[in-house]
């Protein structure tokens, strides 16, 4: 493995996560099943073949630069996969048995998406370019969805102890701010190690 082609993988990767994630997300917000199950087969695929062959550079002795970098980026790269396909199986089980989610939970969670997408989006680009302006956009993002998930979710809590919110939803929708949170975090540990 090579520079570019170290570059290449985590472009192509995140850019493909991007893709994927706008139409899961269009999929879950208009409760349509089986294009959200898509998404998540393509995810699962995409991914795949991204971490290509990772185990054999891992486990190689002699390592290049660019082999030690990846080996690097390894982890924190499989925690926002990780995240992400949290996410994305909550939003298929929600769809799935049609549990309830409020008008304001839908808003919040398009809200979180939103952040997101903007943090996959700079590290996209960061791994392309390394302008630190981006890097810093990052870490913003997280400081933004830690921030909002947390408040997002004290509203929640208050909403479940009114009764306004349902068991089932209270449990996907705590799942899915804390995979949101996940990701994010794991995105600006990515970008420091890269």
């Amino acid at each position: 493995m090579d520079e570019k082609e170290l570059v290449d993988r985590f472009y192509q990767a995140f850019d493909a996560t991007l893709t994927i994630l706008w139409s899961a997300t269009k999929a879950f917000l208009s409760e349509k099943e089986t294009p959200l199950k898509e998404s998540v087969e393509q995810f699962r695929e995409a991914m795949k073949a991204r971490v290509a062959n990772a185990e054999q550079i891992i486990a190689k002795a002699d390592k290049n630069d660019a082999e030690k970098r990846f080996v690097n980026l390894v982890l924190p790269f499989q925690t926002v996969v990780l995240g992400i396909e949290a996410l994305l199986f909550r939003m298929l089980t929600k769809v799935r048995m049609r549990i309830l989610i409020s008008e304001k939970a839908f808003g919040e969670l398009r809200n979180l998406f939103k952040i997101m997408e903007g943090q996959l989006r700079n590290t996209k680009d960061y791994v392309q370019t390394k302008n630190p302006h981006l890097k810093q956009a990052i870490r913003e993002g997280m400081e933004q969805m830690m921030t909002l998930a947390d408040n997002y979710a004290m509203i929640h809590h208050e909403r479940l102890i009114a009764g306004v919110c349902v068991p089932e939803a209270s449990y996907l929708y705590v799942d899915m701010t804390d995979a949101f949170k996940r990701v994010s975090r794991a995105l600006v540990d990515f970008a420091e190690r890269f």
